[in-house]
């Protein structure tokens, strides 16, 4: 008696769990989030750049306007010690200074104008419309904010949970864990 038996068998490994790909899963979406970070407003929003322009050139009318009275009380120094010295009481030293802090001053106030003439055609340019002088900064007309700690505590936290920098900072620490998760997985699959 002769039996002929023929055994085909299929053997097929797929493994149910992989820790390995699921850290390099993970560590991808945290890389990806953390991109996304640094394309924050300032980055595309026309408004915050618009902002930024405007109160740069705020600030810029600003400096000019305390460079020309700090130019004007240097050349009240200067005369006064031109004076001193036509009258035996100076000397040419103080002379010499005060000169020099009134050229110093000058140079600031060029450079001062340079920057405001930049970042007025900077917002020119933006907006699409000429800009002249802009309104000056009147500290009476600011609101004052209580200073409830509760009100305060509120806002830090806001600003903390929502600046786009700890945001991708935060992905970024989480892409190094799951680095480190996928380099311990495939320690693991390796012995």
């Amino acid at each position: 008696m002769t039996y002929n038996t023929q055994n085909l068998a299929l053997t097929v490994r797929q493994p149910l769990f992989n820790k390995e790909t699921i850290a390099t899963y993970r560590s991808a979406q945290a890389l990806v989030k953390s991109q996304r970070g640094f394309a924050t407003k300032r980055d595309f929003c026309p408004d915050y750049r618009i902002s930024g322009a405007y109160f740069e050139l705020l600030y810029a009318q600003e400096k000019t306007t305390v460079l020309q009275s700090k130019i004007v009380a240097l050349q009240q120094q200067l005369d006064q010690a031109t004076q001193r010295f036509t009258h035996g009481e100076g000397t040419l030293t103080e002379i010499s200074e005060a000169q020099a802090s009134l050229d110093i001053a000058q140079a600031d106030l060029v450079e001062a104008r340079n920057t405001a003439d930049s970042y007025r055609l900077t917002l020119s340019t933006m907006s699409g419309h000429e800009v002249g002088d802009l309104a000056r900064f009147n500290p009476e007309k600011i609101l004052t904010i209580k200073t409830d700690l509760e009100h305060i505590d509120y806002w830090l936290k806001a600003a903390i949970e929502n600046n786009p920098e700890i945001m991708a900072a935060k992905q970024a620490v989480e892409v190094a864990q799951q680095e480190v998760e996928k380099k311990q997985a495939g320690t693991f699959s390796n012995t």
